[in-house]
């Protein structure tokens, strides 16, 4: 994973931690994105720690696609057994003085707006993985 973090990942964006739970998400055998999650210190959610895409001339918009991966219900059938909690949100932040992230805008909620950085959350389990390609294809792959 860390390999692939350092291809793929921005310079900018510097990683606190490993994380404890990498993932690979691919569609039909081709990886297109990685997730790292962390366990959130006093809470029950989850902290995505690093969403990155493939670079890619073909599609255009990969990162909302793996953004809706992580809002199924298998991701947090997956993390809840990792963590052996029940896992109900997930949260993540972005580091900009802009007032929103485009990448998440539109599927996570702005939780909070600080100086330098933005928090955002998504509830888990809101999607089937079976879901996700299509309604990537309906509302952001267009072409």
């Amino acid at each position: 994973m860390n390999y692939y973090q350092d291809v793929y990942l921005s310079k900018g964006v510097g990683i606190p931690a490993d994380g404890e739970v990498p993932l690979v998400a691919a569609v039909d055998g081709k990886v297109f994105g990685f997730l790292i999650y962390s366990r959130m210190q006093g809470g029950g959610d989850v902290y995505l720690l690093a969403d990155f895409v493939v670079n890619s001339t073909r599609y255009r918009r990969l990162a909302k696609l793996l953004l809706l991966v992580t809002q199924t219900r298998e991701v947090r059938r997956l993390l809840e057994e990792k963590f052996l909690l029940e896992i109900p949100k997930c949260r993540t932040m972005v580091f900009t003085d802009k007032p929103v992230s485009m990448k998440y805008r539109g599927l996570y909620q702005l939780a909070r707006r600080d100086p330098g950085k933005l928090v955002y959350e998504t509830e888990l389990g809101i999607l089937d993985l079976s879901e996700v390609v299509p309604l990537w294809l309906k509302k952001f792959e267009k072409s």
